[in-house]
């Protein structure tokens, strides 16, 4: 039996357990268990793909690249195939960061972090890497801010450029919807994030025991009570010759809760009674 036979049959014999039959704690072993054999196997894929790669396999099985193989051999996205090349051609020049991985002393987030890092400052990264294996962290937060405070200290310039990158990308686009819904989405440069995340998280107390909204509305409410707050503000700025304000239209009926008259946005969004009082 081949080895490709016996890891088979190690997946069958996983699909055969009966889950609801063991204790629930059993499941969650298994799966740190299981994420560890994940992560082998990935490393392994990796070092394969890097052999692939140095080897100009594509060109023996008739492909343009590594990447175009993994596309359509391996039914893979463009991105995620050039991601894997990448991550294999890195950890083939940076071996410690490699090892390091392959006997799960840093979880697979991390070593894609640092062989990220490595593409980034390729001639900063080979005198850093002992030191960097060595303060890692725990977690892929950690390695990412270690990392973060790695690129501040040895390459001011980029760090300035990718400042620079975020503020020239910063953009905060709404559209109505056809059912009167306000939809859109933004990208905020890292300290700009913050500062709205800061103000969100300061008007989004835990929940009470009532509180049936999800983590999500209850994120919205908080937006609508910062925007309320700014436009009901004493220092407001007056803009032509007036404060801010969203203007409604409305009737007597409509003050007294009656529909069917007049109670709308001032671009013809129709509110509902109850809204307006």
């Amino acid at each position: 039996m081949g080895k490709g036979d016996a890891f088979g049959l190690a997946i069958r014999y996983l699909e055969a357990e009966d889950l609801d039959e063991l204790p629930v704690e059993s499941v969650g072993e298994s799966l740190v268990r299981l994420e560890g054999y994940v992560q082998q196997l990935e490393a392994e894929r990796c070092r394969r793909i890097a052999n692939f790669d140095d080897r100009e396999g594509h060109n023996v099985v008739g492909y343009p690249s590594a990447i175009a193989f993994l596309k359509d051999k391996c039914r893979m996205t463009g991105a995620r195939a050039k991601q894997l090349v990448s991550v294999a051609r890195a950890a083939r020049r940076f071996r410690s960061t490699f090892l390091s991985w392959k006997h799960r002393e840093i979880s697979t987030e991390q070593a894609q972090l640092l062989f990220r890092a490595s593409e980034q400052l390729p001639d900063r990264y080979p005198d850093a890497e002992t030191v960097l294996l060595e303060i890692v962290g725990d977690t892929p937060e950690e390695t990412r801010q270690i990392l973060d405070y790695w690129r501040h200290s040895v390459d001011k310039p980029g760090v300035v450029i990718g400042e620079e990158f975020q503020l020239q990308r910063r953009r905060f686009d709404f559209s109505r919807k056809p059912n009167g819904m306000i939809d859109g989405e933004f990208s905020l440069p890292t300290a700009a994030g913050e500062t709205l995340i800061t103000a969100i998280d300061a008007l989004t107390p835990p929940p009470g025991e009532d509180d049936t909204r999800t983590a999500s509305q209850r994120r919205a409410d908080a937006l609508e009570d910062l925007s309320r707050s700014f436009l009901e503000g004493t220092e407001t700025p007056e803009v032509g010759g007036e404060k801010p304000h969203a203007n409604i239209h409305v009737d007597l009926n409509a003050l007294k809760g009656l529909a069917g008259g007049l109670h709308e946005t001032e671009d013809g969004r129709v509110l509902s009674v109850d809204t307006i009082r």
